[in-house]
């Protein structure tokens, strides 16, 4: 069970009604997206600790992109 201050809850259950979704959709839906872009940030974190550690590298955009575009005939 989830609750909320009343301010809270009646601003939610207004955009629910808004947005013709049930609450436990939008709520469903809020939850999945505050998953997916914590998870996103655990991802970044871990790959800027592989840099800071040295494990990995940092590539100049400039040069992958003319690698990318560097096409051998």
């Amino acid at each position: 069970m989830i609750t909320l201050p009343e301010h809270l809850e009646q601003s939610f259950l207004h955009i629910a009604e808004c947005e013709h979704k049930s609450a436990d959709k939008l709520l469903a839906q809020l939850v999945e997206d505050y998953l997916e872009d914590y998870h996103d940030i655990q991802l970044a974190k871990q790959a800027i600790k592989r840099i800071e550690d040295g494990e990995d590298a940092l590539l100049d955009w400039k040069e992958v992109k003319a690698e990318l575009y560097d096409v051998d005939d």
